[in-house]
């Protein structure tokens, strides 16, 4: 019984944790994104984003305004008409007369109407190319300060290589030259063909640890 209590209270020590890891990574992503600037461009984008949609709907505002302003003048051209046809001391004049000024009451409305929706349509384009560019800029901004980065931290990890591979050809040689120091003193108590023999040795292990210190700085610059 009290190992279920302790399995159902380490459930939300480890959510916690879990939870502040996510934190910590969503923060340093923010960071990072904030200085090379990919947050400048995100919201560029998304200013773009919703210019467009204002523009797009403006847009569609004014194809229904004209529609209807174009429907409106076919109504009283067909009013005209009949009222052109109808002699004056007609009932239906003064109808028709009747219609002609609501409907030209309402052409006045709509045309109205349809030219605010013009000038909304230009000043919403206008803010849409300015931030067109102003995206374009962001971008190329933050494409400039990503490539200078790369070149910076390709440097610098070449010099870290270079410094890195050197220590480790100078533990090597170190190790080396113990072994050669050994071999000398093991030489001079030996005669003959066994003493030429390791001093060819020693001479060998000279170049090798010379090789050592300059073949690793050689093949970074070689891939450089």
């Amino acid at each position: 019984m009290s190992s279920e209590v302790e399995k159902a209270g380490s459930k939300p020590s480890k959510q916690v944790v879990n939870d502040s890891d996510t934190s910590l990574v969503s923060t340093w992503l923010a960071s990072y994104e904030n200085f090379i600037g990919v947050k400048d461009v995100k919201e560029a984008q998304e200013r773009v984003s919703m210019t467009e949609k204002e523009f797009l709907e403006t847009r569609q505002q004014v194809k229904d305004s004209r529609q209807e302003l174009e429907d409106i003048q076919s109504d009283l051209h067909l009013i005209r008409t009949r009222l052109d046809r109808t002699p004056r001391d007609d009932p239906k004049f003064l109808e028709y007369a009747t219609e002609e000024h609501k409907t030209i009451q309402t052409e006045k409305q709509v045309n109205e109407r349809h030219h605010r929706l013009l000038d909304k349509e230009r000043e919403t384009f206008d803010r849409l190319s300015a931030a067109v560019r102003e995206s374009h800029v962001k971008q190329k901004a933050q494409e400039e300060k990503t490539k200078y980065w790369s070149i910076i931290g390709s440097v610098v990890g070449t010099v870290l290589g270079i410094i890195g591979s050197t220590f480790i050809s100078q533990r090597r040689t170190k190790d080396l030259k113990g072994m050669v120091n050994d071999l000398k003193e093991q030489i001079s108590f030996l005669d003959g063909g066994a003493g030429d023999e390791l001093k060819t040795i020693l001479q060998d292990l000279k170049k090798m640890t010379l090789l050592t210190i300059v073949e690793p700085v050689l093949v970074m610059f070689h891939r450089k």
